[in-house]
């Protein structure tokens, strides 16, 4: 039973704010808080938090954010950092930074808009570009381009412009200074921009909170980046017709991540997949994912997963389920691949205010370093902590509150009504499979590949737990871009 709720929660299978707000937080790390104009007080930011003209974010020690605004400019703030948003207006946007450092990525403006960072000795402007301002003591900024091109002028009213790979510093009541050249390879000025690219990073991904239109604004870049990438529309099992968007990017030398769009006239949802492996993936992807389904055997595995999370959902609420803490075991003679833990939870939106509802993690039991068998893991219920169950509790547990249900193939669901996964197998005219169908799927342990490319995987989320469109995500996923990946393995077909 307990390889079942895993499997099952498996399943071919970010979440975002109901606000088509003008700017939003899409990342935090560490301590990060926004003053509300309207309410004068702070208060502690999170994904999805929306910003509004006059509002201000700052964070702490070893933290950061990152924040969206809806013409796809990115902001990402390092520690110690306080900006405000001084104005939002479609035609000029202003930032006030107070202190810290930031990063912006600008896109191109039209004409007769304007992009500015103030800061207490500068105003720096900009038509589509990058570059960083760093503030010191409030007496002093450093302006850097990386690409582009930056107007700087000073209080007083001096300007200069920077180009690539030039920085100026900016002294209150002083004269400007000389233009320098600055090497993005020089190891200060890199370690120092290798950890705001990195929080840039995770700010550029899709998912977690944002808006329908800054999610597929965000697709848009990193599918200029994509290694393999399907799209086509198709009908869902309930006869809607559904555009599909599937694109597979590497964020990090090794991890891959997998993002699915959905889009319908009524509603939009999305899936992500992000995998870690134990070292650097090769250029041919395949060679690694072919991996993926790796439980055990005589010989090590050149690849095995570190890390492995999904996330689905619409504009309103996220299911999100995942593993971390992966690592070989050897017994016996044979290597076994485990994970220390795992969590499933939906996150969801109420009233402006986020959610969370946890429903099942498991976690080492007291005294384990690493997990070699079921019997290591204790298993947390509705996030109480307090009364972990062991492998039979949580037998026990499961078959009281979880039952099965139908489906072209299969689900499950909770027996309170909180919660409900179904699938089904549909052609690109949202006919279901029928069981003769299912059968000719399969063949020797592997997909038949004539045969699965016929059908497209459709997952639908629901339960009292969601705010969201219709109380649910949808998800179609076609599959083809899962076979060439190698994320899937299949049977050729032979002419």
């Amino acid at each position: 039973m307990k390889r079942m709720v895993l499997l099952v929660m498996l399943g071919c299978c970010i979440s975002s704010l109901v606000y088509a707000a003008k700017a939003v937080v899409i990342s935090v790390e560490g301590a990060v808080s926004v003053l509300s104009a309207r309410s004068g007080a702070w208060a502690g930011a999170y994904p999805g938090c929306p910003l509004e003209e006059s509002d201000s974010v700052r964070t702490g020690a070893r933290s950061g954010a990152g924040i969206l605004f809806d013409d796809g400019t990115r902001i990402t703030l390092t520690e110690h950092t306080t900006v405000g948003l001084a104005a939002l207006a479609a035609a000029e946007r202003v930032v006030f930074q107070e202190s810290g450092s930031i990063r912006c990525a600008v896109k191109k403006l039209l004409p007769g808009r304007r992009f500015s960072v103030k800061t207490p000795v500068s105003v720096c402007s900009v038509r589509g570009t990058v570059f960083s301002v760093t503030v010191k003591d409030r007496d002093t900024a450093i302006v850097r381009v990386f690409e582009g091109s930056v107007g700087v002028v000073t209080l007083a009213g001096e300007e200069v412009e920077l180009r690539p790979r030039e920085k100026i510093s900016v002294l209150r009541d002083m004269p400007l200074a000389p233009v320098e050249p600055f090497d993005p390879a020089d190891r200060r000025e890199a370690r120092r921009e290798e950890r705001l690219a990195a929080r840039s990073e995770a700010v550029r991904e899709v998912g977690v909170t944002m808006t329908r239109e800054q999610m597929q604004r965000v697709a848009a870049d990193e599918q200029r980046f994509a290694e393999y990438q399907q799209g086509k529309a198709v009908v869902d099992a309930f006869g809607h017709r559904v555009r599909i968007e599937e694109y597979i990017v590497r964020p990090h030398p090794d991890t891959f991540k997998m993002v699915v769009l959905n889009e319908r006239n009524h509603r939009f949802d999305y899936f992500t997949w992000q995998v870690q492996f134990n070292r650097e993936l090769p250029t041919d992807l395949t060679v690694a994912t072919r991996w993926l389904g790796w439980t055990s055997g005589a010989v090590q595995p050149e690849y095995f997963t570190v890390r492995d999370e999904k996330s689905a959902g619409n504009t309103v609420d996220e299911v999100r389920w995942g593993f971390t803490g992966g690592h070989l075991a050897l017994t016996d003679g044979r290597y076994a691949h485990w994970y220390n833990n795992y969590y499933f939870d939906i996150r969801t939106v109420d009233n402006g205010v986020p959610v969370l509802r946890e429903k099942i993690a498991y976690r080492p039991r007291a005294g384990v370093t690493d997990v070699v068998g079921w019997d290591d893991v204790e298993y947390i219920v509705g996030g109480n902590t307090a009364h972990p169950l062991d492998a039979a509790g949580f037998d026990a547990w499961w078959a009281a509150n979880i039952r099965t249900v139908a489906g072209t193939a299969g689900g499950f669901a909770y027996t309170d009504g909180s919660y409900r996964e179904q699938y089904y197998l549909v052609d690109n005219d949202g006919n279901e499979a029928t069981p003769a169908d299912l059968l000719s799927l399969r063949s020797g342990g592997r997909f038949n590949e004539e045969h699965l490319l016929r059908w497209n995987f459709q997952n639908v989320y629901s339960g009292s737990d969601f705010n969201g469109p219709e109380g649910k995500v949808d998800l179609v996923v076609e599959p083809r871009i899962f076979i060439d990946a190698g994320i899937v393995q299949v049977n050729r077909r032979v002419n």
